[in-house]
């Protein structure tokens, strides 16, 4: 049989991956045959061990994966068991629900001037920023501010720091659809 075409797909906010595709034009298909993969490079394997009689399928993939996309194709079945080419092979983008590594803060310095911060940034290859954060160690407001925004800094200096006041600080990651990693261990420091 003539192979189907125009495979599509999407996965949903609830990790449900969402398929379909154009009925083969050959009158005597019986059914189709759907396949999947972690990459377009490799063998796919059958999604379902039964032949599917309609032109769409869905069902749920773990949402906490490293993986970053799946890949499908289709392929048509006649009556006489006869197997038609693959279609197109799509890619279908996980959801990204996996946070960045935590980043650090290596130490604080104080050059009777200011005080710098020596990063250890998160090593995910997802990353977008860092946030940074601060508060004064002895004040009577224990929020925490957010000082700055990073982007592929190791070294940070505070440009707002006082004399003789001790800041704790601390950092996290962001990566590109909003993931935020748990944040570094607190460190301390003040200008002298």
């Amino acid at each position: 049989p003539a192979a189907p075409d125009t495979l599509s797909g999407y996965i949903d906010e609830l990790s449900f991956v969402h398929l379909k595709w154009n009925k083969s034009t050959s009158k005597d298909v019986r059914g189709y045959w759907l396949y999947w993969g972690n990459s377009n490079k490799e063998e796919l394997a059958l999604v379902s061990k039964d032949i599917l009689t309609d032109t769409s399928y869905q069902y749920y993939v773990p949402d906490k994966t490293l993986k970053k996309n799946l890949y499908y194709t289709v392929r048509a079945e006649d009556f006489a068991y006869n197997r038609s080419e693959v279609s197109n092979v799509v890619k279908v983008k996980l959801l990204d629900k996996i946070p960045p590594t935590r980043p650090s803060i290596k130490s604080i310095s104080n050059d009777s001037l200011r005080l710098q911060l020596s990063l250890g940034l998160s090593q995910s290859d997802d990353v977008y920023f860092h946030e940074l954060y601060r508060r004064e160690d002895t004040a009577k407001d224990t929020t925490w501010s957010l000082l700055d925004k990073l982007w592929n800094l190791s070294s940070y200096i505070d440009p707002t720091a006082e004399m003789n006041k001790s800041y704790q600080y601390k950092i996290r990651a962001v990566d590109s659809v909003g993931n935020r990693s748990i944040f570094s261990p607190l460190k301390s420091g003040i200008i002298k």
